[in-house]
């Protein structure tokens, strides 16, 4: 689909594709995981989902919270014992933060 919308673009402007690139905000992803020894994945979900008060909640896979420009998802592996954090951020540290903020409920 991404691709279909860059094409599209290029189309209909004179734009090269690194103008194009240049004018999208660009974001940084963190990726961590928890090990589940000891942990009940349930409960952590629980625990974490009254951290972000200022943010919309969606907990159909796991929990995510999400802002305007930026946002954090707690998730259980479906293939191992693990319960992955993954955050996106203008910038590293944002990201970095949100990761942290949910690692503190552990």
């Amino acid at each position: 689909v991404a691709a279909i919308m860059v094409l599209n673009r290029l189309s209909q402007s004179n734009e090269t594709l690194s103008e194009i690139h240049q004018s999208l905000p660009q974001f940084e992803i963190i990726k961590d995981k928890v090990s589940l020894e000891g942990i009940d994945p349930e409960e952590l979900i629980k625990k974490v989902s009254g951290l972000f008060n200022d943010a919309d909640k969606n907990t159909l896979d796991g929990i995510k919270f999400t802002w305007d420009d930026k946002w954090v998802h707690l998730r259980k592996s479906n293939t191992e014992p693990i319960m992955r954090i993954y955050a996106e951020a203008p910038n590293k540290d944002s990201a970095k933060k949100l990761v942290k903020r949910v690692q503190s409920c552990i």
